[in-house]
């Protein structure tokens, strides 16, 4: 229940830091994403640590105790490391 309850609460704050900028036209495909590769739960928590959040920048829009949270979760999920993290980082 704890493990649902974190996940939830996740999600919201994903979605909420979102900015309007990232939107894209409903006609339009989505932009690819480095966690295309991945679905449900485990895409969401890829999209955010390395899309929303932007964790694996130099200057991430959260914490790293978050940051640590929603890669932990992907971990448990995947039993994978997230795919930007094998990656170059982003500037």
């Amino acid at each position: 229940m704890q493990k649902r309850l974190c996940i939830s609460a996740l999600v919201l704050l994903a979605f909420a830091a979102i900015p309007a900028s990232a939107t894209w036209n409903s006609c339009q495909q989505p932009p690819p994403s480095v966690c295309s590769g991945y679905g449900g739960w485990s895409r969401l928590l890829c999209e955010t640590y390395c899309e929303v959040l932007n964790c694996d920048s130099r200057t991430p829009s959260c914490t790293a105790k978050l940051c640590g949270q929603v890669e932990s979760l992907f971990k448990c999920a995947t039993n994978k490391d997230l795919p930007c993290k094998t990656t170059t980082p982003n500037p």
